[in-house]
């Protein structure tokens, strides 16, 4: 049995934590977070063991367009996400507003050559 995504805004936070840590326990999928209502809860998720090998790679893109911070994390280790296409992920990070994200992507010496390449022309904001 799978976890839905179902809204936990009403829960307190050391829940979800402990939530997620079942879940991770019976080795199962935890993408259990309303997005919108619970982003300082998912700028932790992002980084856990757990949501990189489960988080898909249509819910990781929303999450990088739903806040900098968690743009950053993923920019940072990008290449441990198992189920997403990299080059994918690394080029919605490139294309991000905040230039924060791309100097940690640019950080990130696992990136792939192509990405890197299209690093080094991008355009510095002024």
């Amino acid at each position: 049995m799978y976890f839905d995504t179902i809204d936990l805004s009403d829960y307190d936070t050391s829940l979800l934590f402990k939530l997620r840590s079942f879940a991770t326990r019976l080795n199962r999928p935890c993408e259990i977070f309303n997005d919108e209502k619970s982003v300082n809860v998912l700028r932790s998720y992002v980084r856990s063991d757990a949501c990189r090998k489960f988080v898909s790679e249509e819910k990781l893109l929303k999450w990088i367009s739903l806040d900098v911070e968690i743009a950053i994390s993923v920019a940072g280790y990008v290449e441990r996400f198992e189920n997403i296409d990299i080059d994918k992920v690394s080029i919605a990070l490139l294309n991000h507003r905040d230039p924060s994200v791309q100097a940690e992507l640019a950080n990130n010496s696992s990136i792939p050559k192509k990405i890197l390449k299209m690093l080094t022309n991008h355009k510095d904001p002024k």
